[in-house]
């Protein structure tokens, strides 16, 4: 992975699609699925574990400079996320948790919050 680059595959060197920023902060587990058009933002540390399927246009981001939130995002094993969702800074999706389609998905200080 290349800071603002598409992914590519490394024997083919086919676009996945996607693309990271700040990929030295990214852990991405064995299996993961990221769907076209998804952005990671891992400035502040991003996990994603096994067997996650993300869907396309998903933004995950572990920084906003609009509150001032900086806190690392872990998305637990087996969790899918629908298509378009956002993932914003501080979040912790559990172990095959779902997360539907077109979802916001913050941190308020306390807990996790699916909109």
């Amino acid at each position: 992975m290349k800071h603002g680059e598409y992914s590519v595959h490394p024997i083919t060197g086919q676009s996945f699609g996607w693309r990271t920023w700040k990929p030295e902060k990214i852990i991405i587990g064995l299996g993961v699925d990221i769907g076209a058009g998804s952005e990671i933002f891992g400035h502040f540390g991003v996990i994603i574990g096994d067997n996650v399927m993300i869907g396309g246009g998903t933004m995950i981001y572990s920084s906003n400079t609009i509150n001032g939130q900086f806190i690392p995002v872990n998305i637990g094993k087996n969790a899918k996320i629908g298509a378009n969702s956002v993932i914003l800074p501080g979040v912790k999706i559990k172990e095959n948790q779902l997360i539907k389609a077109l979802s916001v998905v913050y941190f308020d200080g306390k807990e996790t919050v699916i909109k």
